[in-house]
This record gives structure tokens, sequence and C-alpha cells, in this order.
């Protein structure tokens, strides 16, 4: 009888470690996913549209439109997204137009409309002030480009994620 109660007190402990591992305020990996984490698209033509109740309900779509929008979805299953596997990690960037598809652009996202968002059954991570350079080599395929932003202030982070930020090249596909 000892041993069924011992048995029991750990696989107790055991509950309970593997609970707090998959709260929502844990950490167990990197600070942000890496860009390996996430398919790339670039679609043409379009553009982000955020709802105005954004901070509430997480909504925002691609909709038809005259820019670029730089779409970051994750993959699901990959190791560095460790916060919530349950969860889609997104980052939404919209871009200005590319008159020459086969020539590189270069942006600034002060002030561009950006949305990154970590959704499960409910919104746990929303931000919309994106910060810093994407550089596409080219806007066709291939397309290939580097990253370099952060999201310093989300409007909303059950996740205690705080800063996030993607930086490194990547390979996207165009729709």
């Amino acid at each position: 009888m000892i041993i069924g109660v011992r048995l029991r007190a750990a696989g107790a402990a055991i509950a309970l470690l593997s609970a707090a591992a998959c709260a929502p305020g844990s950490k167990s990996g990197s600070a942000s996913p890496a860009l390996s984490d996430y398919e790339i698209t670039v679609r043409a033509g379009r553009a982000l549209s955020v709802d105005p109740a954004v901070t509430s309900n997480g909504r925002f779509q691609v909709v038809p439109g005259g820019k670029l929008v730089l779409e970051l979805a994750s993959v699901h299953g990959k190791p560095a997204i460790a916060h919530d596997r349950g969860a889609a990690w997104s980052v939404v960037l919209e871009l200005p137009a590319n008159p020459d598809p086969g020539r590189p652009i270069e942006v600034t996202l002060d002030g561009a409309p950006a949305v990154a968002r970590v959704a499960g059954e409910d919104v746990l991570y929303l931000a919309r002030q994106a910060h810093g350079r994407i550089r596409l080599d080219r806007t066709s395929d291939p397309v290939t480009g580097q990253l370099d932003i952060s999201f310093d202030t989300p409007d909303r982070d059950l996740i205690k994620l705080g800063r996030y930020a993607l930086r490194g090249t990547f390979k996207a596909r165009t729709r």
C-alpha cells in the first residue's frame, strides 16, 4: 500500500509539473519563434485590413488592394514555438507596391500597417506597432529577403512574451 501512495503522489507531481509547463505564462523555449518556424508568403495586389475592435477580438484579414503583403504563419510542431503548440503564431505586414517585381525593395516599417498575433482559443498575444526594416531581393519567384523587425509594445500579452522580434534571411513563396 505504501508503494501505491508513493506512485499516486509521484503521478500528481508529474501532472502538476506538466500543467505548469503548459500554462500561458510559461516560456519553455526561445523568447520568440525563429524565422524557420514560419511559412512566409508574399501577396501582390493585397492590403492588410485590421478590425477596429482588434484589441478585443484579434481580427484582421488580407484583402484586395494595391500593396504587397508579407505574411508569416507558424508551422505547427516546430520546437522553437514552445509557448503553446496549439496556438497559431502569425505576423502580417503591409508593404508598398513594387512597380518592378524583378527589382529589390527595402522598407522601413515605422508607421506601416502591421499585426502580430498568437491565438488559440483566445488571443494570447497581439501587437500592431512594428519597427525595423525589410528587404526583398525581388517580389516575384523566387522571393528572398532579409527581415529585422520587432513589436515592442503589445496591445495584449497573456503569455508574457513582451517584445516580439524576428531577424534573419528568408525565402518566401508568392500568391
